[in-house]
């Protein structure tokens, strides 16, 4: 992800990183939300990457990290971990298994695999203790409408809470970027590029020439009927 997005955030802010990875953007979040009430919680599933992100926690006291997976079930599942796509499937039968070799030119090789315990968003929402963040950052490698077909309920409230979300090209067997905005857009929100606000088209069509976007979700203002 870029940073042209981190405007969005503000001191004081509650930030939720789901796909925290070692804890890049985690740091940064910290510094622009400052102490207290400011917070981060990192939500990362991978041990290798969580045994790194951890390590934050030990010098900040509003750092908080869950060794999670968020997704539309609660459950454990065998996963993958390679070097690029963190949560593959343990099926060689399953199409996304393929989806391995889905970067071109990058390392693919397997850095090991391990069970993945998978939690809703809603179900995380309900776990933390202010029970509402100002902002959920999902960087979750092409996975993003299980996260937030996950958190309809949390996020189907109209509450405020602003996502960062990384958009990738379409992987075999799960759903499109088309359908993800649409969910979105059924839940409530607008979108913004780099250069202002988008329609679904506009980045639709981003995404045929670079592999991944940052786009940013804000709630569009409730419209109340007169009596």
């Amino acid at each position: 992800m870029t940073d042209w997005w981190l405007s969005h955030i503000k001191p004081k802010d509650v930030v939720v990183d789901i796909g925290a990875n070692v804890g890049e953007t985690s740091k940064a979040f910290l510094d622009i939300v400052g102490p207290r009430p400011g917070e981060v919680y990192a939500i990362e599933p991978a041990p290798e990457c969580y045994k790194q992100l951890i390590s934050l926690a030990d010098v900040r006291d509003n750092f908080f990290t869950y060794q999670l997976a968020i997704g539309d079930f609660c459950g454990t599942k065998r996963v993958f971990h390679y070097r690029h796509w963190t949560l593959l499937p343990k099926d060689e039968n399953d199409p996304r298994y393929l989806a391995r070799d889905y970067h071109d030119g990058q390392d693919q090789s397997l850095k090991g695999e391990f069970t993945a315990q998978y939690i809703t968003l809603d179900t995380l929402m309900w776990l933390l203790p202010g029970k509402s963040a100002d902002v959920i950052k999902i960087d979750v490698d092409g996975a993003a409408y299980s996260v937030i077909n996950g958190g309809r309920g949390y996020l189907g409230m109209r509450n405020g809470t602003k996502l960062i979300l990384e958009l990738g090209c379409e992987q075999p067997e799960q759903p499109s970027a088309r359908q993800t905005l649409g969910l979105l857009e059924m839940l409530g929100y607008k979108f913004l590029l780099e250069g202002g606000e988008a329609s679904e088209q506009e980045i639709t069509s981003k995404l045929h020439t670079d592999q991944t976007i940052d786009i940013v979700c804000l709630p569009k203002a409730r419209v109340y009927a007169r009596c």
